[in-house]
């Protein structure tokens, strides 16, 4: 059975996808809850999905005319490695047609354990086709590295989004 996408404000699992967003994501990479569900009226998809009634997890996303951007995407624990992270990718992919598609995370340091949490969250995005753009920046006191999937990567509309539109999500 298919993946059921739901945005928040419709969804009926607002408890898991707001317990998920806090477990998944450290403070200091999170938008404050209240600016998040505010922004996704307008301004971005925040949606839930679920399998046969069981919340599987979440995606934040905004749409430019030039690239797609998913700001987070997170599984339940007891539900990763199973192949649901790869098939919200799939959405994403679908959702965004000829558009790049734009992700952050955070930047992997050359010390940093093979099998460590950064390690495992970059290879799980290169191995779903993502690449590396050499692009990086700092905001809020965490280093992040640009990935991007399909087409050539908008670097210079991309750095105009960040100093644009990032700080709305903060405020």
């Amino acid at each position: 059975m298919e993946l059921s996408k739901t945005s928040y404000a419709r969804s009926r699992n607002k408890r898991e996808m707001k317990r998920l967003y806090f477990q998944a994501f450290p403070k200091a990479e999170r938008v404050p809850w209240r600016i998040l569900k505010r922004r996704s009226k307008r301004e971005c998809s925040f949606d839930g999905y679920d399998r046969e009634g069981k919340f599987i997890g979440l995606t934040v996303s905004l749409e430019t005319e030039q690239f797609l951007l998913l700001f987070y995407l997170a599984v339940c624990a007891d539900l990763r490695s199973e192949g649901y992270g790869g098939e919200l990718l799939a959405r994403m992919r679908e959702r965004s047609g000829k558009k790049p598609i734009v992700l952050d995370i955070e930047e992997v340091p050359p010390d940093a354990p093979e099998d460590g949490q950064l390690q495992r969250r970059l290879k799980f995005y290169l191995s779903n086709g993502y690449r590396r753009t050499g692009f990086r920046f700092e905001a809020y006191g965490v280093r992040y590295e640009t990935l991007c999937f399909g087409g050539e990567f908008p670097a210079e509309a991309y750095r105009r989004f960040l100093r644009e539109r990032l700080r709305l999500f903060r405020n």
